[in-house]
């Protein structure tokens, strides 16, 4: 065709752009699908023969003015395979024989069209070759990613350093982040980072947080046009977060998928030119697999971590002397002063509103300037339904057990005192807006809400099962009296040594026969939580109940309540 120059310009259907490749200049320059006259041509379909660019309304001279180029003329025709568009040739200033530029010929576009259509299969071959070649370099990362963090699992930080390697690698990301989602906080911390200090914000905070509690990644294309975005980090590292992608890092916990981390992955550095890019949908399931593999790796670390801290703990436990100090109890000292304390401190009706409703969130009140509310707040749950009148509860005594159970919970990740608030308050809950006291009397009633708050009470962070393969004492004891309810065994034995106190027994206002019905259903339900015995229960109520609850059979009331208290824990 005797023209002087030709571009090519590619087109990339994942990112909705033009790859255009410039004679005289270095490197690819990316633009939008539908730009200028190249990208009417790729979206139409069509060619254009322009006699006098400038003159065109679609033409773009800064290119020319960026290459000291002088567009005149130009044929620009779509390269196209089995019907798509694979890219847009452009070529520029036919030149006659005395070399100056004239309009391309109808003969020029006929030559064009049968080069087009060699071109198009060349082009579609290379971009499957490119794509198989991608492949194998994906597959062989996670065989890589998958064999590093097997042998990761003793040290943490090895393993989340494995992470946010191999997904840069994966993605082309400048850096990566990985943050670790903190359930019972309601929180996500930072585990690893290039540039980040360590942090923790509220899950729902931030994009990092919406993607911990919505599930879904997010892949941005301007993080600073996004409200969610705080540039608070890039201005203490002094760096400019341009483009990110945020995939969440889910496992299986209790049947269901759960999210337990998120990677944030910034800046896709471009393999040609070295420029920031948007990340594609190639790098979106990219990350997704590596997640994947991310997910299995820190559950293993994080049983093996578990498995170290408990063997430590049976350690201890074998290892303690055999004569303790009389004066030694679980209990820290409750004083007189503290009760006082509790007893006069007033908190925000606001909050104890919230406590009052299925709303409330106990993760708020596990902090310095709000846990010395919780106590105070659930006698005030107690005066609420009217129990402390009724079955004439020494309010000092009251306030007294409930900081004798909170002192007896450990500080463990899940079996703690905010564990059993929540569960008194769902019991609560259940009490005043489900119409269980149409089925039960108001005594059953307080009884149960006595036992939401014991049930796990002294728990160690270990199951039954590891009761009693470890052979821990508790476990020994249990299996020699035939029991394999190890644990709740357990909580109901220091529950009924708490209410054998009279500093500390809720129940001294009751008559004796009335005292008897509720240890007897504190015992019931404290045994029904164990979790071995799930099933059973619950098809066994499935069957009691196929005819509705009968409140005057005292089989149905039993196994009501102990449904209930399941329900709430």
């Amino acid at each position: 065709t005797n023209s002087d120059r030709c571009s090519l310009f590619l087109v990339d259907e994942t990112q909705k752009e033009l790859v255009a490749h410039f004679q005289g200049v270095r490197y690819p320059i990316r633009m939008d699908i539908g730009a200028g006259i190249a990208g009417h041509v790729a979206t139409k379909g069509v060619r254009l023969n322009i006699a006098d660019a400038y003159s065109h309304e679609l033409f773009n001279p800064s290119v020319d003015r960026r290459t000291g180029y002088k567009t005149d003329s130009m044929l620009c025709m779509p390269v196209v395979y089995e019907g798509r568009v694979e890219a847009v040739a452009q070529l520029i200033n036919k030149k006659d024989r005395d070399g100056k530029s004239v309009p391309f010929t109808t003969e020029d576009e006929e030559l064009f069209e049968s080069f087009a259509a060699f071109a198009g299969v060349s082009l579609r071959n290379c971009r499957e070759h490119v794509c198989l070649k991608n492949a194998v370099s994906v597959t062989e990362i996670l065989v890589e990613t998958a064999s590093k963090l097997g042998e990761s699992m003793e040290n943490p930080e090895d393993t989340f350093r494995i992470v946010t390697t191999y997904a840069k690698k994966m993605t082309d990301a400048d850096i990566c982040s990985l943050f670790l989602v903190d359930k019972e906080h309601h929180e996500v911390y930072t585990a690893c980072s290039d540039t980040l200090r360590k942090t923790r914000f509220r899950i729902g905070s931030g994009i990092v947080g919406s993607v911990a509690l919505s599930g879904r990644y997010e892949n941005i294309a301007d993080a600073y046009a996004d409200i969610r975005f705080s540039p608070a980090a890039d201005i203490e590292a002094a760096y400019i977060s341009k483009t990110m992608l945020c995939t969440p890092v889910f496992s299986k916990i209790h049947g269901r998928q759960e999210v337990i981390a998120v990677l944030q992955l910034t800046n896709k550095m471009s393999s040609t030119t070295g420029e920031i890019t948007t990340f594609n949908d190639s790098d979106v399931e990219n990350a997704a697999r590596l997640a994947t593999f991310a997910g299995v790796g820190i559950m293993n670390c994080r049983t093996y971590q578990h498995a170290l801290a408990a063997r430590d703990d049976i350690m201890n436990l074998i290892s303690k002397p055999k004569h303790q100090d009389k004066a030694k109890t679980l209990t820290v000292a409750i004083t007189d002063q503290m009760v006082v304390q509790i007893m006069e401190c007033v908190y925000p009706q606001q909050d104890f509103d919230d406590m009052c409703t299925p709303e409330f969130d106990v993760h708020q009140y596990k902090n310095d300037t709000t846990d010395h509310l919780v106590v105070p707040m659930l006698v005030g749950l107690f005066e609420e339904l009217g129990y402390v009148k009724k079955f004439n509860i020494n309010k000092a005594v009251l306030v007294r057990f409930i900081l004798s159970v909170k002192s007896m919970y450990r500080k463990i990740p899940y079996h703690n005192f905010y564990h059993a608030i929540d569960v008194a308050q769902t019991m609560f809950c259940y009490i005043r807006f489900s119409g269980i006291g149409e089925l039960v009397d108001d005594l059953l009633c307080f009884a149960l809400l006595i036992t939401a708050l014991v049930h796990d009470v002294d728990h160690m962070g270990l199951n039954n099962s590891f009761h009693f393969k470890a052979e821990t004492p508790m476990g020994i004891l249990s299996c020699s009296t035939g029991s394999t309810s190890v644990l709740e065994v357990h909580h109901c034995n220091i529950t009924i040594g708490l209410l054998s106190e009279p500093e500390t027994d809720v129940f001294s206002g009751l008559t004796e026969e009335q005292q008897k019905v509720c240890y007897k259903m504190v015992i019931d339900c404290i045994l029904a939580t164990d979790m071995a015995k799930h099933s059973e229960l619950v098809e066994y109520s499935s069957k009691l109940f196929a005819n509705g609850v009968n409140k005057n059979d005292v089989e149905h009331v039993k196994t009501l309540l102990q449904m209930v208290l399941k329900g709430a824990d």
